[in-house]
């Protein structure tokens, strides 16, 4: 399991076959979407895994352009409240964090996390744990335990607490009976579940 197949057009028939983690920084891992008689001609997308060709395991989102060099948080603004987008600075002046919702029972909005935040960054080193270690695994397992349960958990832990970051702030504003409904939501339930057994608190 060392590498997948990647499809520079959705129309291709065949692939190419694409090793883990060795793009460079400025090389595009983006699949181009759409023909003349389909609508969306010329979008790129990324499709799941793509970014871990990538040496940095990180592609812009946008561009679909591997890059290293990540924007980070604001400390004054990461987690806090915001209404938009641009009230989320971060270190690329011209890169702002997503304004998220999270739990509050006023409808406010959080500012979310920059990918270069050590949240991502802790999910991505524990992804390449995993990986360097299940590199033995048949693909057709797809991204599973294999041998390595200690390892899988502590990067899907890792992982759901990047990714759902503002849904794990505590503020005044959110009502103190979230902690009691939190346990009934399927998205804490899976946090929890990963995060106990790979030794780690979800909240």
């Amino acid at each position: 399991r060392t590498a997948m197949c990647f499809y520079q057009h959705m129309s291709n028939v065949r692939g190419k076959c694409m090793m883990f983690f060795t793009k460079e920084d400025g090389e595009s891992i983006a699949t181009e979407m759409g023909t003349e008689l389909y609508p969306g001609k010329g979008t790129k997308v990324l499709l799941k895994n793509a970014q871990y060709l990538c040496k940095s395991g990180y592609a812009d989102p946008i561009s679909g352009l591997c890059k290293s060099a990540l924007p980070v948080s604001k400390e004054t603004t990461k987690g806090m409240n915001c209404s938009s987008n641009s009230e989320c600075p971060t270190s690329d002046s011209s890169y702002f964090a997503e304004c998220k919702c999270g739990f509050s029972s006023s409808g406010k909005k959080y500012c979310g996390l920059a990918p270069g935040d050590d949240e991502w960054i802790k999910a991505r080193t524990a992804f390449k744990a995993y990986y360097e270690s299940t590199q033995h695994c048949h693909i057709a397992a797809g991204w599973g335990k294999c041998d390595q349960f200690s390892l899988y958990y502590k990067w899907k832990c890792a992982e759901m607490k990047a990714e759902y970051y503002t849904m794990t702030l505590y503020h005044d504003d959110i009502d103190s009976c979230f902690k009691y409904m939190k346990e009934d939501l399927p998205i804490f339930k899976e946090m929890e579940f990963f995060c106990s057994r790979a030794g780690a608190s979800s909240l």
